[in-house]
């Protein structure tokens, strides 16, 4: 049940019998790819989703593309069709802390789901500064199932954000995961400074990239698949799409 069950019909079948024969009983992880990205040494300001719908593999595909500083950087490659015309839904939103208003200290996600077509919607709300912002990005959503929400503590903001995509009951459920890395730059660039004093060198990018310990993970998933009910909403609620936009090339 947890698997990952990429492959669909008596393929998948097949070769989750086998997986389960091989391994003796025991389960996989769900997880069937893993991005990760860090902001070479600054902080995330900003945050682009794009959302595409493919109706005959019966699959919702999301892909993340931060910004980091005053600069967007590339998606992070998560599964999703080469070309928008590919899928029969698509949409991109993104959402910019205003000037003045801080780096990205917290992320809130929403998962819903339409059971009668099968499909699984997320929705994204920024935290930039000490304040959440009043919206979510205005993804197509509906059925909120769960809302799920993780923030950095006081004075550190994000600076890497890692997704796990998921895939089970062969096409009935996309499941997206959510980690986040928080900073206190200052204190980094503090830690950069007496290290070049020390003779070592180290870059602020190089004390970033050191190892997970570097990542001070937060202790839960958030927006994954679990039962944890909605914070002040309604469970069903339908939260109608805006016209699709794109924010970044």
């Amino acid at each position: 049940k947890d698997d990952c069950q990429e492959d669909v019909g008596i393929k998948g079948i097949f070769i989750w019998l086998w997986a389960w024969a091989t391994r003796k009983g025991q389960q996989r992880s769900g997880h069937c790819e893993s991005k990760q990205m860090r902001c070479p040494g600054t902080k995330l300001t900003g945050l682009q989703v794009r959302y595409a719908r493919m109706e005959r593999s019966d699959r919702d595909l999301y892909d993340f593309k931060p910004r980091c500083g005053v600069s967007w950087q590339e998606w992070l490659g998560m599964k999703f069709p080469d070309r928008e015309e590919a899928a029969d839904h698509f949409q991109s939103e993104a959402s910019i802390c205003p000037q003045g208003g801080g780096s990205v200290t917290g992320i809130q996600v929403m998962r819903g789901r339409n059971d009668q077509r099968d499909q699984d919607y997320f929705n994204f709300k920024l935290r930039c500064g000490k304040h959440w912002n009043e919206q979510p990005l205005g993804l197509a959503f509906d059925g909120l199932r769960e809302t799920r929400s993780a923030t950095c503590p006081a004075g550190a903001a994000i600076a890497g954000l890692r997704v796990h995509r998921g895939f089970q009951d062969w096409g009935d459920l996309d499941t997206y995961e959510f980690q986040l890395k928080c900073h206190d730059l200052e204190t980094i660039e503090q830690m950069r400074m007496e290290n070049a004093a020390a003779g070592f060198g180290l870059s602020l990018s190089d004390i970033l990239a050191m190892g997970d310990d570097a990542w001070n993970l937060l202790s839960s998933y958030i927006g994954g698949g679990g039962s944890v009910p909605a914070e002040g909403q309604q469970a069903g609620r339908k939260i109608p799409s805006p016209a699709s936009q794109k924010a970044a090339p």
